[in-house]
Order: C-alpha cells, then structure tokens, then sequence
C-alpha cells in the first residue's frame, strides 16, 4: 500500500514538474525583458529589492493612517532608486534651520517625495539647485520636500503646520496628482464640520475600489505576488485585470454611484484646500497648486476648477506626453505610474518658468540681499 501510495505521489510529482518549469522560464523570460527594455543589460544584474520588502535587508516604509510614512534617517533601495530620509523622515537632505534663507515647502504624495528617482534629482532638488544658481548664492532657497506616498489633502493640512513648527515659511507648493480627488474619502474626518464622521460609507468605498480603481481579487492577488517577490512581471496581467474590471462597470446605475461619490471628494477636496488657503494667508504665505501629470485628465481638471472657482494661484500643468515618444518612456519602468528622472526635469523647467512669473524667486532675491546686508 506504501509502495503503491510513494509511486503515485511519484507520477504526480513528475507530472507537474514540466508545468511549473515552463511557468518559471515563462516568468524569467518576462521579468529579463521588461528589465532589458526599460534599463538596459545592467538591470539584469540587480536583486528583486525594487519593490519586495521581503527582499530587503531594510524597510523604511511603515504604515501612517493614509498612505505611507518612512523611517527617520533610513537607507535603502526602492523601485530601483536608493531612497535616503532625513531625521524627520522626509525624503530630503537635513533642512538648515539656522541660516536664513527662503523656505519653499512643497506638499504632495509619491510623485513628490519621490518614488523611483534619486533625491537630488527630484524636481524641486533640481529647481532648487538652478534657482540658487541664478541667485549666485548656494543654499538661500531651499525646497523642502514634504512629499509622501498616498498623501491626501486632508493631511497636507497638518503637513504644512509641522513645516510652520519649524519656522517661518516664505512659500508653499502643493503639487496634485489625478488621484489626489479620492484620498480624502479614506479619511474618517477629512475637513468636514463633524470630526469622525466617515467621508462615504464602506459599502460606497468599497464600490469605488472597484469601479474607479478597478481592484477585483485577480488584481489583488497578483499584486501581493508583486509586492513579496519584487517581480515586475506580475505588473503586466495585474493592470489587465484592473482594465477588464473596470470594463464591466458601464451600466447607468453604477455610473450615477460613481459620480455620487465623485462629487463627495470633491466637496471633501474643496474643503481641505480652503483650510490651507486660510492657513497660508495668516500666515503671510505665497500659496500655489499644480496638478503633475503627464497627460490631461479628468480628475486633474476638476481640481483645477474647484482651486480656481476658489481664487487659488493654479499653475498651468504641465502635460508632457508630447515631449516624449511614448508613456513607457516617463515612467521608472513598464506599467507603473511614477515618473522618472527625465519627467522630474522636465517638470522642474515648466515650475521654473511658472514659479518666477509669480515673482517667488524675485522675492527671493530680495531676500538674499537683505540677508547679505544685514550680516556684520
């Protein structure tokens, strides 16, 4: 009976070793091209830490109440890029809170903090670096990056109010993403009059994970598989099945749900940025906003409008599709949403340009010349 029983598991074994060998060519094939294609030959080379946490010796990242936060004063590589924290867990060098110089704070989610590009080639640690070089004056202006993945307006409130902890703050840049609409509705009291009080439902946050987002259980699985392997391969079927989910999603009744609930962001969202606008004018803060994305977009456009039916300064986005051949070509790599160094320049040059018609760097110069005159 044993014999027997060890022979069957035998042939069953065997039978499924063929299967689950091809699977893993099939897999390799797939991560080396995706690699190939975005990096080139070197990126066959490097360890799964990418995106793994399973993979890595150090995790900066930990769980905040929206989104993520990071480990003060940590090392490590994500998304192929060598992230390194200051002491408050900021993806920035140490801020100089002695000299006097221009203080910029910039607000934002991952796009700004930012995921898969070096720190000092971010955009605002390139427009810092080039605004001081016009000045002559290394250093005076600085651009303190506040940026965190999953950021939502709601706690850009309270971001702001750490950066005035620190000390007077000349400026404020809040950079949106298209997804900045939705993030205020995972926020149980999101600027709303009674704290506590859930922004939807779960029943109606749950839809919008499906129908805005287009999670489904194959998108979820396959993207835990992403996250503990470091595998970009899992990305590719991940986003078809999202697509797929969201294709089903087309009858009235759930298109009249889903704009129920796009407009409760959106109430939400107007809200949060009339209570930084109230904060930034007591304390005599220059305020701007602008939507980074590549392309125009529907949710960006509705941000725009509710900043300027506000009287908010919104800066002209910066769509960049048509400077570059292709979407793969401003990403850190295939299927992703966060764009790379390339993208960070470019929407350093756009700011640069839009920034100093404001007159920001103007009063920064201002500034310098008075800090100079003032030293014994």
């Amino acid at each position: 009976m044993r014999a027997g029983s060890a022979r069957r598991s035998a042939r069953i074994a065997a039978a499924l070793l063929p299967p689950l060998l091809l699977s893993v060519f099939f897999l390799s094939a797939a991560e080396a091209w995706l690699r190939w294609n975005r990096f080139g030959g070197d990126a066959l080379t490097q360890p799964f830490d990418y995106m793994a946490p399973a993979w890595r010796d150090v995790d900066c990242f930990r769980p905040g109440p929206s989104g993520e936060l990071m480990t003060p004063d940590c090392r490590m590589r994500y998304k192929g890029a060598f992230i390194a924290t200051n002491g408050r867990g900021l993806h920035d060098r140490e801020f100089d809170t002695t000299a006097p110089h221009y203080r910029i704070v910039v607000l934002g989610d991952s796009v700004s903090m930012a995921a898969g590009v070096e720190r000092d080639e971010t955009y605002h640690a390139v427009l810092e670096k080039r605004v001081n070089t016009d000045l002559g004056a290394p250093g005076f202006v600085e651009f303190e990056n506040f940026g965190r993945g999953g950021r939502t307006t709601a706690q850009q409130i309270s971001d702001l109010e750490a950066a005035l902890r620190m000390g007077p703050v000349d400026a404020a840049l809040i950079a949106l993403t298209p997804g900045s609409l939705w993030g205020n509705l995972r926020d149980a009291s999101a600027c709303q009059d009674a704290a506590g009080q859930p922004a939807i439902g779960d029943a109606d946050l749950r839809f919008h994970e499906r129908a805005v987002r287009g999670l489904n259980p194959i998108s979820n699985a396959l993207h835990w598989l992403e996250a503990k392997t470091g595998l970009w391969a899992f990305r590719v079927p991940q986003d078809a099945a999202r697509r797929i989910a969201l294709s089903l999603r087309t009858d009235e009744k759930s298109r009249e749900r889903s704009l129920a609930i796009e407009a409760r962001a959106t109430a939400l969202f107007r809200a949060c940025a009339a209570r930084l606008h109230e904060i930034a004018e007591r304390e005599g803060i220059d305020l701007a906003w602008v939507v980074l994305w590549y392309q125009p977009s529907r949710h960006g456009e509705i941000l725009e409008t509710e900043l300027r039916e506000l009287g908010e300064v919104v800066l002209p986005t910066p769509h960049l599709l048509g400077a570059f051949p292709n979407r793969e070509a401003m990403v850190i790599y295939p299927g992703e949403v966060h764009p790379n160094a390339a993208v960070h320049r470019a929407f350093a040059e756009k700011l640069r340009s839009s920034l100093g018609d404001l007159g920001w760097f103007e009063r920064a110069a201002d500034a310098q010349q008075r800090a100079a005159m003032s030293r014994p």
